[in-house]
């Protein structure tokens, strides 16, 4: 690999086409070399559209090209197994959430890559308005945190067409716990510190109207009480299967005043606003996360460039497979909690 250009292979024809590939491409000295899906034909169609040379219809095939580095935006059965191999061939690797199929799974990955250049997308942390709150918290400009309620209720294409797919299967790990409870329960924890006990409930209600006989949905409702350090106290509700629901939206109770994080639109990732009101009344209104006339996940764009710089410099760098695997291990818990009917310490 020559010093100024890295040669990145992009695993996905949905999302990693959509979003991995032109974020990847708007970066100096990066070439999208190859895009591999489970279609050779259609992988080359997609490859032709986005102005790669490769389309690649199998795994084998896409680690066989000539690579420095690939992001995966896969299932997460196929995630797992791409991550594996892309990290017993030495490759620095970018994952999607989740990380694997299981807990079990994510943690031989982190073990795996111990050392190495691997990174996962979450990519929340990266929006100004996040980062400000974060702030906000660990300067105790207001006091400290008293308690939290979250409400993320949205209405996905695959509910929103009734299209069953992975994503609604349980079976191949589907479901609103993958989609957005992974990336709630990063947010979580970078911003609280870590969960120490969780109660859990889920509902699938939404998505068994649709599913096919015999199958399996996946939930679609996620409700979740958590004890986090200092006391602090959060609830939060979380579903894909909500039309016309309010969005994404955070309510930090400090001392001294109330913050709120909100995103009313469907694009999750354009137009949060961070409002804190003291008890004086005064409100403060901090960095907008700007309107976009397209979904285009401008976070990524910072998470790849940090990512090149890593695969140039051999360092390490975070988001890591280690934050992917306790990301991992909180979804399992909040299973377990809710097949088991009750509050379990994590």
């Amino acid at each position: 690999m020559m010093h100024n250009s890295v040669r990145v292979g992009v695993a996905g024809l949905g999302f990693g086409s959509r979003v991995h590939v032109p974020g990847l491409q708007s970066l100096p000295h990066v070439s999208v070399v190859a895009i591999a899906g489970t279609n050779k034909d259609r992988a080359q169609a997609v490859a032709d559209k986005c102005g790669i040379g490769v389309g690649c219809g199998s795994l084998e095939d896409f680690f066989s090209q000539n690579l420095d580095a690939v992001t995966l935006a896969l299932p997460p059965k196929q995630n797992e197994i791409a991550a594996r191999m892309a990290l017993e061939r030495g490759l620095p690797v970018l994952a999607e959430k989740p990380l694997a199929s299981s807990a079990g799974a994510a943690q031989q990955l982190a073990e795996l890559a111990k050392g190495k250049v691997a990174m996962v997308d979450f990519h929340f942390a990266e929006l100004a308005p996040f980062q400000k709150l974060k702030e906000l918290i660990e300067t105790r400009k207001y006091g400290a945190v008293r308690h939290v309620q979250i409400a993320w209720l949205v209405e996905s294409l695959a509910q929103m067409n009734k299209k069953w797919s992975w994503k609604t299967d349980m079976e191949q790990c589907g479901g609103v716990n993958s989609m957005l409870g992974s990336h709630l329960f990063y947010l979580i924890e970078w911003l609280l510190g870590s969960i120490q006990k969780m109660a859990a409930t889920m509902s699938s209600s939404a998505t068994a109207a649709f599913a096919p006989p015999g199958s399996h949905p996946a939930e679609d409702g996620l409700f979740l009480l958590l004890d986090l350090p200092d006391g602090v106290k959060l609830a939060a509700t979380i579903s894909n299967a909500s039309p016309c629901g309010i969005g994404h939206r955070w309510e930090v109770a400090f001392d001294g005043g109330t913050a709120i994080l909100h995103n009313p639109r469907l694009d999750y990732m354009t137009n949060f606003t961070l409002t804190m009101r003291t008890q004086k009344g005064e409100e403060i209104l901090s960095t907008n996360e700007p309107l976009s006339s397209e979904d285009n996940r401008s976070p990524f764009h910072i998470l790849a460039q940090r990512f090149i710089d890593a695969v140039r410099s051999h360092s390490l760098v975070s988001p890591d497979f280690a934050a992917g695997a306790r990301v991992q291990s909180l979804m399992e818990a909040s299973y377990i909690s809710n097949k088991q009917g009750k509050t379990i310490e994590v």
